[in-house]
């Protein structure tokens, strides 16, 4: 009603965790009845056998735009790591424009994830998932084993090249052909640019850069030195820390372009629509490619097409290509069993510390902190959806705007 704001003096309540903090219960206290002492309540830092080691997570997000019309997402870790990497899938087709994503200023607590068109236009909201993963070659509890790390590369491929990567090994040999997964974590190209992996083995495989067909004669393609994250999995399925996990690699032989044929990768076992990335691990098609969703994602199965730009010519029709993936439950925690140097064995799981060993290891949360990033308002179509750590019985969330970017009067709303 009017542009004064001066007001009296109010008093303020507030409450102020370290960033991302658990609030782990200690013991509950009825009014009736006298607290328990804390020696007796089960903590997570109370025995060493209490304690998980955490080499990776899963998650998902909702990114409403590209990075052309100025939309990224600051994904914030559940965990801390000293060297992450970062690979993530589109699982929806809510644009039918070709679109990739893509991960950038990647730290110990963080990263952010992008979309990008090939011909830098704007883009439908969709669902990306991501895993992270520490780099180091790792066994979890289950069985599984995982190796992750990073290359950093100016060499790159497009339409019509024969690929010829940069040669990746193994700290140590898998029994069977892994399933790998591989994105660009960094953003030194000013056009677009993906990332491809061939050639895998049990002793490594072969990355590089991928423009497809953005380059033609009239449009020529500067290679900047880009760091492609991976994450080469055992296949299989199993627990981890309770959650379920589903991981593969196969070609169908069936042309699986956005013109054509859907690939479609069996999930059931799992209860709701689960983190689930995908990559293409072949070069079978001259055009070049990248995974991207279908517009089929649930509970029982995701889609994928073998995505191709648009910037010369509008087909996408693409040959069979071999696909790699991993799926875990929602927001999975992936917990160590194990650290396995290449010149020494894996410890037995029995030997090892587990959450769920004993009762004494199990944390309960009664609640959780954390922060995001709003880049505008609901009225600009702008929500972001968050994604608890913790699930909860019936929980409240209360929400505070700590910067002053813009002066104009705003309020968080949940």
């Amino acid at each position: 009603s009017d542009v004064e704001r001066g007001h009296a003096s109010e008093p303020f309540a507030w409450a102020a965790f370290e960033r991302n903090t658990d609030i782990i219960l200690v013991s509950q206290q009825p009014s009736n009845s006298p607290s328990v002492a804390p020696s007796s309540v089960p903590s997570l830092s109370a025995s060493p056998t209490g304690t998980p080691v955490f080499v990776g997570e899963t998650g998902r997000i909702l990114v409403s735009n590209t990075i052309d019309e100025n939309v990224q997402v600051e994904v914030v870790f559940r965990n801390a790591y000293t060297n992450p990497v970062v690979v993530p899938f589109i699982n929806t087709r809510n644009g039918v424009e070709s679109v990739s994503p893509r991960v950038k200023d990647v730290t110990s607590t963080g990263c952010t994830i992008y979309m990008q068109e090939p011909d830098h236009q704007n883009h439908s909201p969709e669902t990306v998932s991501y895993i992270v993963a520490e780099k180091g070659r790792w066994e979890l509890s289950g069985g599984l084993t995982f190796e992750a790390g990073s290359h950093s590369t100016d060499r790159a491929r497009g339409k019509g090249m024969n690929f010829e990567g940069d040669p990746i090994s193994f700290s140590a040999s898998f029994q069977k052909n892994p399933a790998v997964l591989h994105t660009l974590n960094t953003n030194a190209n000013v056009d677009w640019m993906t990332s491809l992996a061939t050639s895998v083995t049990t002793g490594g495989f072969q990355i590089a850069q991928e423009y497809a067909e953005t380059s033609t004669l009239n449009d020529a393609v500067t290679i900047a030195t880009e760091t492609i994250g991976w994450i080469a999995f055992e296949t299989g399925t199993g627990i981890n820390s309770g959650n379920q996990f589903i991981i593969g690699y196969y070609d169908d032989g069936v042309s699986n372009g956005v013109d054509q044929t859907q690939f479609i990768i069996n999930l059931e076992g799992h209860e709701n629509p689960p983190d689930i990335v995908v990559a293409v691990i072949g070069e079978n098609g001259r055009d070049g490619s990248w995974a991207r969703g279908s517009g089929t994602y649930s509970s029982t199965n995701q889609g994928v097409y073998a995505e191709e730009d648009q910037r010369s010519d509008v087909e996408r029709g693409h040959a069979s290509e071999p696909f790699a993936w991993a799926a875990f439950e929602r927001n999975t925690d992936i917990i160590l069993v194990s650290q396995q140097p290449s010149n020494s064995p894996s410890v037995a799981p029995s030997s090892v510390p587990s959450l769920s060993a004993s009762p004494t290891g199990t944390p309960v949360f009664v609640g959780e902190t954390g922060r995001i990033l709003v880049s505008n308002t609901i009225d600009e179509n702008v929500q972001v959806e968050v994604v608890f750590r913790n699930a909860y019985t019936n929980p409240v969330v209360v929400p505070f705007i700590n910067t002053r970017n813009g002066v104009e009067s705003v309020s968080p709303r949940v």
